[in-house]
């Protein structure tokens, strides 16, 4: 009788953990806003706004359309990534409608901090996709994972960065291809250069 009752205690603990699992693993892993929005429209204090068009402005010196940056800056994307387990998430902007993105919608992305309501900026790509938060931690923040896309089916490099403390340097890069089957395939992992 003891142990009938025992099992009929343990089996939905052991149910409900089965079952709870996958919404466990899944919350656990950071991931951006889905929401994404316009700089102009972020809500995020305006020193913070002015850093970021600042810091677009100055990397896209020389560009061909240096003289509407002001204005791309403040079309560019924005959205939040939770990569410290602690703190305010990381603003992503990735700028867009611009002759600065490549083939296959390949835009620069950055990454800042807001600390004390300034913009520091922690990572930054001049062509490729991303960021992508991956799972293993260095300083208190996720690594991140950005790709440059070659062609349609997916394939192309991806560049894995960690956090240094203060801000994010490579790791180790792989390829991406498609098999003959379409399913994707990852290279081993090797330095970046």
């Amino acid at each position: 009788m003891c142990s009938r009752l025992i099992a009929m205690r343990v089996f939905p603990c052991a149910l409900l953990s089965i079952l709870l699992s996958p919404c466990l693993a899944v919350t656990s892993q950071p991931r951006a806003v889905a929401q994404q929005m316009p700089l102009r429209d972020a809500a995020l204090p305006p020193t913070v706004q002015k850093d970021i068009i600042a810091a677009l402005v100055a990397d896209n010196k020389g560009s061909p359309d240096e003289p509407n940056m002001q204005e791309i800056a403040l079309n560019s994307s924005v959205s939040f990534l939770a990569l410290g387990r602690t703190g305010a998430p990381a603003i992503v902007v990735v700028v867009n409608g611009s002759s600065l993105c490549g083939n296959h919608g390949n835009c620069p992305s950055y990454l800042f901090m807001n600390e004390n309501s300034r913009a520091v900026l922690i990572w930054q790509q001049d062509v490729g996709g991303g960021p992508k938060v991956e799972p293993a931690v260095h300083h208190g923040m996720h690594d991140i994972s950005s790709s440059d896309v070659m062609n349609a089916g997916g394939e192309g490099s991806v560049e894995v960065e960690e956090f240094d403390g203060k801000t994010y340097k490579p790791a180790y890069c792989y390829e991406v291809k498609q098999t003959e089957t379409g399913e994707r395939q990852k290279s081993r992992h090797h330095p970046c250069g």
